[in-house]
């Protein structure tokens, strides 16, 4: 009988981790604002390159791709050559994810002109290598939300499953002309991710403060851009983690251009943020294997775990069957 116990949590530990749990995952949203041709740009865009591939690595790697302040007015060859190759298709190939840059001047700059510099990704320049859009001087006036709404639909219907992303840079709103046609839920929902922090590391230690309304939504909706951080530490992905933000990026870079190279520490921040992904064993399968696993070596019964409908885990045997 003791060996027969014995064995039996021996296959729970075997078991333990064959249907791990989902985690609140944050990837990387990276402002890669170095040109391939020169100073820090080659290091910058090979790494993120190797990063997007090393499949020892669980991370998401989203690119913001800036040409020339937008897209340009013709292809820049140090992205993507005449023979079709380049940065911009290795990233894609090794699994990364490229979101072309465009200004929007708060709200101001006409909007014909904005999906004029759509047209260029899309179409003209960089057709079938964009993943989406970064639409950056996002204004938080309520008033504008008509305007980032405009622009979402407008890449939709370049590619439906183009992820747009606004860059307010901040979590608060401004509603000055007192409209009632928006509200806060409208302005989130203006892009499929919000940029509600760009600021200095020291700055979203000491000074972030979220609005309620930001928990109406997934993580997944929300990224966070820090600067000026003079080295990586846990508690930036904790507190990445516990404010809801699903995207993130860390740099001790600093002004005058503080994205033109990748932060020092680069590989710890990786690391630390794969292995945030790395899902948690579902304490339901000790539960639920530890008993078949004796329920099957008394009895002499074969069973099995399986994933049931709506999240819930199944054990069926000979002569039983439980749902979890």
């Amino acid at each position: 009988m003791r060996r027969k116990t014995t064995i039996g949590f021996v296959i729970v530990l075997l078991c333990w981790h064959v249907f791990p749990a989902s985690a609140d995952r944050v990837d990387l949203l990276v402002p890669a604002y170095a040109n391939p041709c020169c100073g820090g740009g080659p290091l910058l865009w090979s790494t993120l390159i190797a990063t997007a591939g090393d499949a020892g690595l669980d991370i998401e790697v989203h690119v913001i791709f800036n040409p020339d302040n937008g897209p340009g007015t013709a292809v820049d060859p140090n992205y993507v050559d005449a023979q079709g190759n380049g940065p911009l298709l290795d990233l894609r190939n090794a699994g990364g994810f490229v979101h072309g840059y465009v200004p929007t001047g708060f709200g101001t700059r006409p909007a014909t002109a904005v999906e004029a510099d759509v047209d260029r990704y899309y179409d003209a320049l960089y057709p079938g290598i964009v993943d989406g859009i970064f639409f950056d001087e996002m204004t938080n006036d309520l008033a504008s939300v008509g305007y980032y709404q405009q622009l979402r639909d407008y890449v939709k219907g370049k590619d439906p499953g183009a992820l747009v992303i606004g860059n307010p840079g901040t979590t608060f709103t401004n509603n000055p002309s007192m409209q009632t046609m928006f509200d806060v839920l409208d302005y989130a929902d203006s892009a499929d991710v919000l940029t509600t922090f760009e600021n200095t590391g020291a700055q979203y230690e000491t000074n972030y403060s979220p609005p309620a309304w930001l928990a109406t939504f997934p993580p997944r909706r929300f990224a966070h851009i820090l600067h000026s951080q003079p080295s990586w530490g846990a508690a930036f992905l904790a507190l990445a983690h516990d404010r809801s933000a699903g995207f993130l990026f860390v740099t001790d870079d600093v002004f005058p251009n503080p994205f033109d190279a990748l932060p020092s520490f680069w590989s710890a921040k990786t690391a630390a943020i794969s292995a945030h992904n790395v899902p948690e064993p579902d304490a339901r399968i000790g539960t639920l294997v530890a008993f078949a696993s004796l329920f099957a070596l008394r009895r002499r019964h074969e069973f099995s775990v399986r994933p049931g409908s709506s999240g819930r885990l199944e054990l069926e045997g000979s002569r039983c069957f439980m749902k979890f």
